[in-house]
């Protein structure tokens, strides 16, 4: 029988080794793996990470802008607009966590693949590329989901909470109307451009998603905690 390593002299490192495990504690996008040392060298050595956007102060301020969202002055004695309101507060944040889960899901595949990497000399070419091809098609499936998740996430409170034109408004109560939901009359704020990401990042560049979710992955406990 074929060893897929060079040497069968134990365990395949990436698949028993500490960074695996430590993600088995703590579950896949748990904001916990910058705690691992590997892993955190190389997060903290990635030219992103000296980028001039502070994606954390950014991803705060929406939240913050998020949280002091109140029922216009038409409707401030209406119980219905208010319990609506909270409600709506609520799918905010949970968006975000499951942008923040995703971020967390897609940086581990990142780890993985350049575990694998580093030990490409361990291992027979053929096992190495076949491994290499599954990681890199995870890695696609992972940052596409974020990408998405983000949009999904920065429409949802573009449209519940944005300042918008009239025409663009009313159109969006139609929406919720003909969707029978109810309308919320919110004193609707100027989010920035993005809302989640900073404002220089294309949403549509998956390089530039990439170096936000590099940007952001050590701060993911902080962020969760805060929702």
């Amino acid at each position: 029988m074929t060893n897929n390593k060079k040497n069968s002299g134990g365990k395949n490192k990436m698949e028993g080794g500490s960074s695996v495990l430590f993600y088995r504690k703590h579950g896949y996008g748990a904001g916990e793996y910058h705690q691992d040392k590997k892993l955190q060298s190389f997060y903290e050595n990635e030219e992103e990470q000296k980028g001039k956007i502070n994606a954390l102060d950014h991803l705060k301020n929406t939240l913050s802008l998020i949280e002091n969202i109140n029922i216009d002055e038409q409707h401030q004695e209406d119980k219905e607009q208010i319990e609506l309101l909270h409600k709506k507060k609520e799918q905010a944040r949970q968006m975000i966590r499951v942008v923040l889960r995703k971020t967390g899901e897609y940086l581990e595949i990142i780890a993985r693949m350049k575990n694998l990497e580093a030990r490409k000399e361990e291992y027979e070419p053929s096992a190495y590329r076949k491994m290499f091809m599954e990681i890199d098609q995870l890695r696609k499936i992972k940052h596409e989901a974020l990408m998405s998740d983000i949009n999904i996430a920065n429409r949802f409170m573009m449209k519940n909470f944005g300042k918008a034109s009239d025409e663009v408004i009313e159109m969006w109560g139609n929406e919720e109307i003909e969707a029978g939901r109810q309308m919320l009359f919110a004193r609707r704020i100027d989010f920035p451009k993005n809302i989640i990401c900073p404002d220089d990042i294309d949403l549509n560049d998956r390089n530039q998603i990439r170096r936000w979710a590099v940007q952001i992955g050590g701060y993911l406990s902080e962020l969760k905690n805060g929702l």
